[in-house]
């Protein structure tokens, strides 16, 4: 009800017959949850959409560093 009818904690409780505490709870139980549930599935096939390119990723992080005029981890 928050979510699809964007009803607010108070509404929503009082459909419900539930504290606007309890509202919450559950809200952020059921994000949770599914952030897991997305995870799990996704995980996997985002796992080669920004894969790490080694040595060429830390060359371009340490020319982007010494463009900054900060020290390069690599380098000291």
């Amino acid at each position: 009800m928050r979510e699809i009818e964007e009803l607010s904690v108070e509404e929503t409780a009082g459909f419900l017959n539930l504290p606007p505490a309890t509202v919450k709870t559950r809200l952020h139980r059921a994000r949770r949850l599914l952030r897991q549930a997305l995870d799990e599935q996704l995980a996997p096939a985002l796992a080669d959409a920004f894969p790490f390119d080694g040595m060429r990723c830390t060359g371009m992080a340490d020319r982007v560093l010494e463009r900054l005029g900060l020290s390069s981890p690599s380098t000291g």
